[in-house]
């Protein structure tokens, strides 16, 4: 995006523009705005299970909160924010992932009883393969995602490793780790929609 309309989204809130919907009974989460108001609307059938009478849970714990630290940090005129917009875009792409694990392993008790124990159990070590394969099937440019990620969190590891001041995170390192968030929660809703939900017995064939 330009750096007027990134401008203008930071100011309106990433997280409230970007983040979906999600279906309270199967855990569908919305694929674009038309699926996002349906699952808002208590008579409308959410898209994957058809279930109706439940009102969507709109935002992902804080995460809504982070992105839209990420936003103002990534337009400040400090340039000590610049940092903290990749530190913060890095830790929301984590936890989205983390929480892929985590649903994953719920629904799959042989897995959750194999990693019970174990803090850092990964994506790969649950789904076995890594996040790139995981995508292999995803829309080109959900698929890409792995490769802008990469980018991000190289500059993260530099920075709090004492490899790379936090003035060698500048405006445009903000501006990615910025962009890196609403392709962040397209990945994670491809995973969550393909890995993560639940079987609902009304389900429509």
């Amino acid at each position: 995006m330009d750096d007027e309309l990134r401008i203008h989204t930071a100011k309106q809130g990433i997280g409230s523009i970007f983040l979906p919907s999600r279906c309270r009974v199967c855990n569908y989460l919305a694929l674009g705005w038309a699926e996002k108001l349906a699952l808002i609307r208590v008579a409308s059938e959410c898209p994957n299970c058809k279930t109706s009478g439940r009102k969507a849970l709109i935002s992902l714990s804080n995460y809504a909160l982070v992105a839209n630290w990420v936003g103002e940090y990534a337009i400040s005129e400090n340039s000590r924010d610049y940092a903290s917009a990749v530190v913060m875009s890095c830790a929301l792409v984590e936890s989205c992932l983390q929480e892929i694990v985590e649903d994953y392993m719920d629904l799959h008790d042989d897995i959750k009883l194999r990693f019970e124990d174990n803090e850092k159990v990964t994506l790969k070590d649950v789904l076995g393969v890594s996040l790139t394969q995981s995508l292999e099937s995803a829309p080109a440019h959900v698929k890409a995602f792995p490769n802008y990620w990469k980018e991000i969190r190289t500059k993260r590891n530099l920075f709090m490793h004492g490899m790379s001041s936090s003035f060698h995170i500048n405006q445009p390192d903000a501006y990615a780790a910025m962009d890196l968030i609403p392709k962040a929660i397209e990945v994670f809703v491809w995973l969550n929609n393909h890995y993560c939900l639940r079987k609902v017995s009304n389900a429509a064939p």
